[in-house]
């Protein structure tokens, strides 16, 4: 505050006029000297914004070391013509984000430090490094969370197997799941016995049990494959029905495609997911209703030639494509 006050008082000896900013209000004034030079002072008193229209150069804060050319096309090639840039207005708006973005990630450097709500930090103002350490908490607190809720149990084949969820899926897609709050376990087969069938040759006592076994972690889920390399994975059966856990496996699935989503959208969206975790299928279908827009279904149904159908049979997506007319004239004359 010392220094600002000493230079500002130098420049302030040479100001020609005083005059209230436009964007941030009149309590904010730019002071102008008849040199070209000049700063912005908050209602606080500080300065912003030191710049120098005769070296078009300016900086944030006075404790700045380097000052910033403004982007004029004699310095950067999609810059503006210096005729037809204003300066103080491309001044303005510059500081207010500055300012901005200083106070946004300041609140969300108090949400990370004291593990508060992370579904209210601002994504554009969180570092790589910041997003990965909150991914790896959540996924930590996801652990902690299955294993509430996630219990052994008989299943029943004929409600609870037969037809899976009618679609196909990897070992890899369910992995992730688990790491999103979602608890998954293998079905194990046991004899009268007690005894685990895993080959087709193993010799079976009575009838066969079909067992539920939980999976909390990686560990365990790597573990477990020391027993049974290939395991028949699924989701808790009481957790979510199978229609729910095809839905979100599509999505998740096509949340990754980078045909589909650029790299920003695409990361935003998988980091908005897992901040919302342990995931429940109405709130997790809601965030990708938000980014799957209409032409992304028609990406799906025209051009990867998904089928309209097939394409919200897989998804549960909120059906944004009408049925084909001609599909609908063809119903009318079959009956």
């Amino acid at each position: 505050m010392l220094e600002d006050k000493m230079i500002a008082d130098e420049l302030e000896e040479e100001k020609t006029e005083i005059i209230p900013c436009t964007i941030l209000g009149e309590k904010w004034m730019w002071h102008k000297g008849y040199d070209g030079g000049g700063y912005l002072e908050s209602p606080d008193g500080k300065s912003y914004m030191i710049y120098d229209l005769a070296t078009h150069e300016y900086k944030y804060e006075m404790s700045d070391e380097l000052y910033q050319f403004f982007p004029l096309n004699y310095y950067y090639g999609d810059g503006e013509d210096p005729s037809e840039f204003k300066p103080f207005e491309f001044m303005e708006k510059d500081i207010e984000e500055y300012l901005l973005s200083r106070q946004k990630r300041k609140e969300n450097e108090e949400i990370i430090n004291n593990n508060g709500d992370f579904t209210k930090l601002n994504y554009d103002y969180l570092t790589i490094e910041q997003r990965q350490e909150i991914i790896d908490k959540k996924v930590i607190q996801n652990f902690e969370a299955v294993k509430k809720v996630n219990h052994p149990m008989k299943l029943d084949v004929y409600s609870q197997l037969l037809g899976g969820v009618g679609a196909v899926f990897s070992r890899d897609d369910y992995l992730f799941m688990l790491q999103l709050g979602v608890p998954i376990g293998v079905v194990e087969y046991r004899d009268s016995k007690n005894n685990l069938i895993i080959r087709e040759d193993d010799e079976i006592i009575g009838e066969v049990t079909h067992i539920y076994k939980p999976i909390n972690s990686l560990k365990e889920y790597a573990e477990y494959q020391e027993i049974n390399g290939f395991p028949y994975v699924i989701v808790n059966p009481t957790y979510m029905s199978n229609k729910e856990v095809r839905n979100l496996a599509y999505c998740f699935l096509q949340a990754n495609n980078d045909e589909v989503f650029d790299i920003y959208t695409k990361d935003k969206l998988q980091f908005e997911t897992i901040i919302s975790s342990p995931i429940k299928y109405d709130e997790a279908i809601k965030i990708f209703n938000k980014y799957f827009n209409e032409s992304i279904h028609k990406k799906y149904i025209n051009e990867y030639g998904v089928g309209r159908e097939q394409f919200y049979y897989l998804s549960g997506l909120k059906e944004l494509v009408p049925p084909s007319k001609n599909i609908n004239q063809k119903d009318k004359g079959d009956r």
